[in-house]
């Protein structure tokens, strides 16, 4: 997984301490919100912010956990319709792979490496069933 570097010191002195209160605060709320898939509700709050760069923007934070809710809904749908036709399906897949990577490579955006991990996971169990991607979508 594509890992950006650390924000300058001076542009956010306190981007050590978000991460680490944010990594305990998300798996202290596992018990609270009894979730499908506890590792989840772990790893993504973390992820959102490692991958922000500069000083702590709330609205970038409110817009990626609105996005993180958005995504897997509409992951899951492009997944249960194109998955009848599976040539269209693997382009679809590929499509959204490359438009994910190239934000990430081209601005470092973290928008990219939601689309890349919304899409990868959505994706592979979604050839399982409807019963599985649904479960994997309500689980975020």
């Amino acid at each position: 997984m594509y890992v950006t570097p650390r924000p300058d010191a001076s542009e956010d002195p306190h981007y050590g301490i978000r991460l680490g209160l944010t990594g305990a605060l998300a798996y202290a709320a596992i018990p609270l919100i009894n979730p499908v898939l506890p590792p989840i509700i772990a790893a993504l709050p973390v992820g959102l912010i490692a991958a922000q760069r500069k000083a702590l923007d709330p609205a970038k934070l409110i817009g990626g956990v609105i996005a993180m809710i958005v995504l897997p809904w509409v992951m899951t749908w492009v997944v249960e319709w194109l998955r009848p036709m599976p040539m269209v399906y693997v382009t679809a897949m590929w499509g959204l792979y490359f438009m994910g990577f190239m934000l990430i490579l081209r601005s470092g955006a973290q928008a990219g490496m939601l689309i890349v991990v919304i899409t990868v996971l959505i994706s592979v169990m979604g050839m399982h069933g409807s019963a599985t991607v649904e479960t994997l979508r309500d689980g975020f």
